[in-house]
């Protein structure tokens, strides 16, 4: 699967997109390195919640 058919059902209220040895943490996933990598193959979905926000890592191939 690859991210761009994920975000519509993605909900977090904080983003750590992994690609190889580079994160970006992001508030949405409307942002210009999303859309760079938004063709990328999904390799692992994590979600945790702290009492801050729910976050969400997705690790890219």
């Amino acid at each position: 699967m690859i991210l761009k058919d994920l975000i519509p059902i993605l909900k977090c209220d904080v983003y750590d997109i992994e690609l190889g040895k580079s994160t970006i943490q992001a508030e949405s996933l409307d942002n210009e390195f999303v859309r760079m990598v938004e063709d990328g193959e999904v390799l692992e979905v994590t979600a945790w919640a702290d009492e801050c926000a729910r976050h969400l890592v997705v690790v890219l191939k």
